[in-house]
């Protein structure tokens, strides 16, 4: 049984040791060790055209400005063996790496004017950026300030073009729904004269049965003949261009449809004694 407690404590205590060991020590190692093999396995070298050609594959096959500094970023941090990789647009807005002195910033420029930042953090090997590595990034920041105001314009022109679209849609609402609105007003004029004439000429026919020159009223009825005729063809141009094949379908009540009739018809019926 002592024994047995015994070594538990020991057990305890070595597992606190080494707890604190690692924890005060472990970062530091790995610190040290980070600074003696980053400058070995980060030493990477390139080929300048090659480097060139790549980013500007990603600058020329894609419209989307989020996606290519995206994609450029990263092409650039594996190129360099950077710590890190960012641009800024538009200016006024710093990140905490561009207010850091570590690293280098290349300034991005269109027609001498300043419209972003590209910035590259400090070489994962320690070494500084070449004349090479600047030439590389001074090329690049023409043809990204070149592709941001390529994708501004393509934005300008989409915002445009779905704001004209939805003029274009507003306005043919608004013709369209004059149409129908003429079509409905023509549609009830030629219905409302037609009843009219009906009785008209029934009165005529009246007057003719009692008149003893009937010339004149014959005159008369044809005009009324043709003016009935006139709006019958007017009806059916009107229908011939309404969009609707089918004529609208609704309820009706019998009842009032008759009742006006009825209100017409009995002129004629008294004049006929019926």
């Amino acid at each position: 049984l002592l024994f047995h407690r015994i070594t538990t404590l020991t057990t305890l205590f070595s597992g606190i040791v080494t707890t604190l060991v690692a924890t005060f020590t472990v970062p530091h190692i790995d610190a040290y060790l980070r600074k003696k093999t980053d400058p070995v396995f980060f030493k990477g070298t390139y080929h300048y055209n090659d480097a060139l050609h790549t980013m500007s594959e990603i600058l020329n096959h894609n419209i989307s400005f989020t996606l290519i500094t995206a994609q450029l970023a990263q092409s650039l941090q594996e190129t360099l063996k950077a710590s890190s990789v960012e641009f800024s647009f538009p200016m006024g807005t710093k990140t905490a790496l561009l207010m850091s002195k570590q690293g280098i910033h290349i300034p991005i420029l269109f027609k001498n004017q300043k419209i972003g930042v590209l910035y590259l953090g400090e070489k994962l090997s320690g070494d500084v950026y070449t004349s090479t590595d600047k030439q590389l990034l001074n090329t690049l920041s023409h043809q990204v300030a070149t592709s941001y105001q390529r994708a501004m314009l393509h934005k300008e022109v989409e915002d445009y073009s779905h704001k004209l679209e939805k003029m274009v849609a507003k306005r043919t609402s608004q013709l369209t729904e004059s149409y129908n609105h003429q079509h409905r007003m023509i549609y009830d004029i030629s219905h409302s004269l037609q009843t009219p004439l009906t009785v008209i000429k029934s009165e005529l026919e009246n007057i003719k049965s009692i008149s003893q020159n009937t010339s004149l009223f014959e005159t008369f009825e044809t005009s009324v003949d043709d003016i009935t005729k006139f709006i019958h063809d007017f009806l059916k141009l009107t229908e011939i261009e309404s969009e609707e094949n089918e004529p609208p379908m609704d309820t009706l009540n019998l009842s009032e449809f008759l009742s006006e009739i009825v209100e017409y018809i009995d002129i004629i019926a008294k004049e006929k004694d019926i």
